[in-house]
């Protein structure tokens, strides 16, 4: 499911579900995910929208009191669903990374996603002055400053797969059971 989170982006799912355990919650949600964008330094949505330095600010506008965060409980190593919330956002971050066209979901995808789904998280995110339009600019601009790791060789974005390339690919596709096929036809009938 993460085969396109590059690690700062596995790391804000990873402090999201730290997140959750702390506060003894049963699943992952939009609020998580947020405070876990909060954690760490230097990422494309810290540069972005400094959340790192605006952590307290964050947990206010959400409600939740700061604690010092130690390392998971003991006995709490389970993992923990998404909330249908967070799943949309998540869907929403592959969504914004296609718009980018491009192949990694980074954290400022994560943010402009959790812009997208109303809920608590959202409206903290917009109490610090973000709105999704500027998010937007200033993901283009980080980007040309610090451009994105290649995609893999075989990526293509969706939306430039061509029709003609569908087809080849069934066509190979119904060509290789149609010999396979027929040696089965005659491996049984030998």
């Amino acid at each position: 499911m993460f085969e396109r989170y590059p690690a700062a982006s596995r790391r804000v799912v990873f402090f999201a579900r730290c997140e959750a355990v702390h506060r003894g919650v049963s699943a992952i949600s939009p609020e998580d995910l947020l405070l876990g964008l909060t954690w760490e330094e230097g990422t494309r949505a810290d540069r972005i929208a400094n959340l790192k330095e605006k952590a307290l600010l964050v947990r206010a506008a959400l409600g939740i009191p700061h604690r010092p965060m130690t390392s998971i409980p003991y006995g709490e190593e389970r993992n923990l669903p998404l909330t249908n919330e967070s799943k949309r956002v998540l869907a929403y971050a592959s969504f914004e990374a296609n718009d980018d066209k491009e192949f990694q979901i980074d954290t400022d995808h994560l943010l402009r996603a959790l812009l997208r789904e109303r809920t608590s998280a959202s409206d903290a995110v917009e109490k610090l002055g973000v709105s999704l339009s500027t998010l937007r600019a200033a993901s283009r601009q980080d980007r040309l400053h610090h451009p994105a790791e290649k995609p893999p060789w075989y990526w293509k974005p969706p939306f430039l797969v061509k029709r003609s390339e569908w087809a080849t690919a069934g066509l190979l596709l119904i060509l290789i059971l149609l010999i396979a096929g027929g040696r089965l036809w005659s491996f049984m009938h030998s």
